[in-house]
């Protein structure tokens, strides 16, 4: 990744209105989620081949994990399933949360989905017979984030704004481990490389997992991303990854050629790639990490997406989704 360039290509006539969400399948198409209920389809070439109209924003969706036609939208208090394959309409919705859900992600067997909310629960639903499996309560503000662990069959990990990162067991229904990131940055003591953003209070915007489960990530409101060790059982911290001067929005993790990065979007309109290990080894030798590439992409950051052919999708402040192309230099 770090031999390319970064060319931007945009999709077009979609949405009118400014892009929330973005996901993409394994057949290579992408959908996309906007304010005002818009969704679209789009093909490998950024054209969009379908389009459908719920009644509320859309601030997330996903695709089944393992039947690639199956798209579920989250509206409200809603999720809405949808089939590629007939999309006009949805065919049905699951009736999931008491508040306006902020984030819907479904498991690597396609057997339960999570949907997080302003209220701060999280909800898990069976797919099986669309029944709430468990209510998970802790968060004491909105929950704004939440992942399943790949290969812990029970994990989940969630992200607040009251700066708080859960890792649950939810078959139990009960915290393994709360984080408390105003605790962890007090603990860091690198005052001297803080900026006057990171003042902030750490409020957590985003939750990501890397497919192997090796690493998570939460990106925060003070500009910061906190990168734990998750190859275990228990989370361990390993680097605090300081670049953006504003809240990290977005985060996602992409492998190349068995290298790890970290991908960060921010309010600050700037994208930066990490090297993972580069970053750890930064850390050892005493030195603050670095982003190995930062794009300077001119509107606050929505969503990131790198889609099966290794192509970075931005979704910003605007009714366009940005597609970077990497290119061989």
């Amino acid at each position: 990744m770090h031999h390319n360039t970064l060319q931007p290509l945009g999709f077009r006539s979609g949405h009118s209105q400014i892009v929330l969400c973005v996901s993409s399948n394994s057949n290579g198409c992408a959908a996309s989620g906007s304010e005002d209920g818009e969704l679209c389809i789009w093909d490998e070439n950024g054209k969009c081949i379908s389009s459908a109209k719920l009644t509320q924003d859309i601030p997330s969706l996903c695709f089944s994990t393992k039947a690639p036609n199956t798209l579920y939208v989250a509206s409200d208090k809603k999720v809405y399933m949808f089939d590629l394959l007939n999309f006009t309409t949805p065919v049905y919705a699951i009736d999931s949360n008491r508040d306006e859900i902020n984030q819907v992600i479904i498991d690597g067997k396609d057997n339960f989905l999570a949907a997080c909310d302003d209220s701060g629960m999280i909800k898990i639903v069976s797919l099986y017979d669309r029944g709430i499996f468990k209510t998970l309560r802790q968060h004491e503000n909105i929950c704004t984030s939440v992942c399943f662990r790949p290969a812990r069959q029970w994990e989940v990990i969630s992200g607040g704004m009251d700066c708080r990162a859960i890792h649950w067991d939810f078959s139990r229904g009960k915290p393994l481990n709360v984080i408390n990131m105003q605790e962890v940055e007090s603990a860091l003591d690198d005052t001297a490389i803080d900026t006057k953003y990171s003042l902030n209070p750490p409020m957590i915007h985003t939750v990501a997992v890397s497919t192997c489960g090796r690493y998570t990530a939460w990106g925060l409101e003070n500009g910061n991303v906190h990168l734990y060790n998750s190859s275990k059982k228990f989370l361990e911290h390993s680097v605090k990854l300081c670049g953006h001067t504003q809240g990290v929005s977005n985060i996602i993790f992409h492998n190349v050629q068995e290298i790890d990065y970290l991908v960060s979007g921010g309010n600050d309109c700037l994208i930066k790639i990490w090297n993972i290990s580069q970053c750890t080894e930064q850390k050892q030798q005493g030195t603050m990490a670095t982003a190995i590439r930062t794009i300077d992409h001119g509107s606050k950051i929505n969503s990131l997406l790198i889609s099966q052919n290794g192509k970075l999708l931005v979704a910003d402040q605007t009714s366009l989704i940005t597609l970077y192309t990497l290119l061989e230099a």
